[in-house]
């Protein structure tokens, strides 16, 4: 939550970041929703560090994982 900042606090910012990642699980194939995970992140002004971060969730989603594995994000540190 430290990488969200003030950002987690943002009920409003949280929930638009929310249905951005839904909208691209749901209508995009695994490259566009893994690449389209950074483009959100950018465009809600995240930290860079957050896009593998999420398109690792959205990718352990989609394959119906329990728990999202360090694919994309281990790159960042």
């Amino acid at each position: 939550m430290e990488e969200f900042g003030s950002f987690a606090r943002d009920e409003a910012a949280v929930s638009d970041l929310a249905d951005a990642l839904r909208r691209l699980a749901t209508t995009e194939g695994a490259v566009g929703m893994l690449t389209g995970a950074y483009a959100v992140v950018e465009g809600h002004g995240l930290p860079r560090a957050m896009g593998p971060w999420l398109a690792d969730a959205l990718l352990a989603q989609k394959l119906g994982w329990q728990y999202a594995v360090p694919l994309l994000g281990t790159e960042a540190f």
